[in-house]
């Protein structure tokens, strides 16, 4: 397996990156965006930034999809008119919810969003490669640390972050009617230090 890790996200692999992402993270938006898959991936898709995206790529199919935040932007921006477009008059009520899920995150860190593999590459390594190219990326615009979060039940997740060097640094408590519709209790935030 040749992979090929890509710092953008041409227009023909948007789609492909929306349902890796959307197999991912969509029962946590379900609650502000609806159970329509297809339009579901079509906002992501449109909101998906280039330049805090990296992709993995075997050939020209899109196995992995990594989505970073400088502390200024991030990887996934809806705007109020990419949200009417995809839901009409309900799109910045929904704009407002997904708002909830959004974090602050460690200054001079660039902070992991998102990371999610197709089902048929998990297990081979690819977040992997896609975590060490984000903190490559890091490093070279002057980053002192990389941060991500992991909800608190998925010990799995957090215990490999830890093999590679991440630490807790904060636990926050879903508040319960977030947590109901979301299906989240907890949230650890986690750093790593990055030496150049």
């Amino acid at each position: 397996m040749s992979i090929t890790l890509l710092h953008d996200l041409p227009a023909q692999h948007a789609a492909a990156a929306a349902t890796i992402y959307a197999d991912a993270f969509a029962s946590k938006m379900t609650a502000f965006l609806g159970s329509d898959r297809p339009r579901m991936e079509a906002l992501f898709a449109d909101s998906f930034q280039p330049q805090h995206t990296i992709l993995a790529l075997e050939a020209d199919q899109v196995l992995g999809v990594l989505g970073m935040h400088d502390g200024t932007t991030g990887f996934l921006e809806p705007t109020i008119t990419i949200m009417n477009r995809h839901y009409g008059w309900s799109g910045i009520f929904r704009l407002l919810g997904l708002g909830l899920l959004s974090s602050k995150h460690p200054k001079d860190s660039l902070h992991v969003e998102s990371i999610a593999v197709s089902a048929a590459a998990r297990g081979k390594g690819i977040g992997s490669q896609l975590l060490a190219h984000a903190e490559a990326h890091a490093i070279n615009n002057g980053f002192r640390a990389m941060s991500l979060e992991v909800i608190g039940k998925n010990p799995r997740a957090r215990a490999l972050y830890e093999r590679i060097g991440y630490q807790v640094i904060h636990t926050s408590i879903v508040p319960i009617g977030i947590s109901h519709l979301i299906g989240v209790n907890s949230v650890h935030l986690m750093q790593k230090p990055l030496t150049p």
